[in-house]
């Protein structure tokens, strides 16, 4: 495709833009397939569509090849829309601090806890939330990026082949940040 057309599908014209969904028809597949199960295909594609349409907005010709540009924007895109995807998992924490119902105290999110865990506690709560922050902070000050990367995808659980490294490089980093946080972390 020539530069022209990619500025002209940046710009917003439709044929243009058409022409380059099509031209990169296989770069969105690759890409698509590479982070297959980490959420519905069809969004994946749709996410990867917009990347593409921004990486021609944004691409000059001074910058290099076009499609290794868009790879670029493509990736960065889909491994974003993963984090927040495993974020939005992890992060369902219930406040120690909901309001009651006073219609309805028998609906109060401390009577649920009790009903489903006769051994919470409020104090082993905040206790816990106290042991996370120390461990994001910690993962902050003596981690890399990659070693945090690699070692939050292995305890949220999502497999290597769904993250752009190889196995092993991913493995290493775990192993860097683990030794790096027992150092910091345990005396």
């Amino acid at each position: 495709m020539s530069p022209d057309r990619i500025a002209a599908a940046g710009t917003g014209d439709s044929v243009a833009l058409a022409e380059l969904f099509a031209a990169h028809h296989g770069l969105i597949g690759l890409f698509v397939q590479q982070f297959a199960g980490a959420d519905d295909p069809e969004d994946l594609a749709q996410e990867a569509r917009i990347a593409l349409w921004q990486a021609a907005r944004t691409w000059r010709p001074e910058r290099g090849p076009f499609g290794a540009w868009a790879g670029r924007r493509i990736r960065a895109a889909l491994r974003d829309r993963l984090r927040r995807h495993y974020r939005q998992r992890r992060s369902s924490v219930v406040p120690l601090t909901a309001p009651r119902d006073p219609d309805h105290p028998d609906l109060s999110w401390e009577a649920g806890l009790a009903d489903s865990d006769p051994a919470w506690q409020p104090e082993r709560a905040c206790l816990a939330r106290e042991t996370q922050r120390a461990l994001h902070n910690a993962l902050r000050q003596h981690c890399t990026p990659l070693e945090r990367l690699a070692l939050t995808a292995r305890l949220a659980g999502v497999p290597p082949r769904h993250l752009p490294l190889p196995a092993k490089t991913l493995d290493n980093a775990a192993g860097r940040a683990r030794r790096k946080l027992r150092a910091a972390l345990l005396p």
